[in-house]
């Protein structure tokens, strides 16, 4: 029988079958994004895909968005870290899509329940910023030098750092509602 388990960094399991909240902890998703390639590793150098979520939660911050949405912003693509990140023309193929989403869906409630956001997580305004990113990561893969591509220890760092400035900021906004 095969397992529906993996066996996370920090030792920490995740069930696929029987997802848990407690199963989540944030240096596992900076861990696990920080050592993985977008767009399927084809890029002038390493670009992780914790690189990706500081840098958009970093825009959402420049444009004043709510720090709540920064947070969505940096955790989008958390479900990753469990199911990784699959190109998205593949990802939406009909045989692979249904799977998938409902896996990917399913880690991101177990990730905004332990975070106790509102979800969706990907949220339209996270989902329009992470579109919008396309653009400058697209020119960088075209020769632009954009100052993409931290090494993996530099993007955990980030991660953890900018979830830990959104965090306490969260945890602020919500004891003066």
């Amino acid at each position: 029988m095969t397992s529906t388990f993996i066996r996370l960094h920090s030792g920490r399991t995740y069930d696929f079958a029987a997802p848990d909240p407690d199963s989540i902890c944030i240096e596992d998703i900076a861990h696990a994004l920080s050592n993985m390639c977008r767009y399927a590793g084809h890029v002038p150098k390493f670009y992780s895909v914790a690189e990706h979520c500081v840098k958009l939660s970093a825009w959402m911050k420049t444009d004043s968005r709510p720090v709540e949405l920064q947070l969505k912003g940096l955790l989008h693509d958390a479900s990753e870290a469990y199911c990784v990140d699959i190109p998205s023309p593949l990802k939406h193929m009909p045989e692979i899509e249904a799977g998938y989403m409902f896996h990917e869906q399913r880690a991101q409630q177990m990730i905004a329940a332990h975070f106790k956001l509102w979800m969706p997580i990907e949220d339209p305004i996270v989902m329009d910023y992470d579109k919008a990113m396309l653009e400058p990561e697209q020119e960088w893969r075209r020769g632009k030098d954009l100052h993409f591509g931290w090494v993996p220890g530099r993007a955990e760092r980030e991660y953890l750092s900018k979830f830990e400035e959104l965090r306490r900021a969260y945890e602020e906004e919500l004891v003066n509602r």
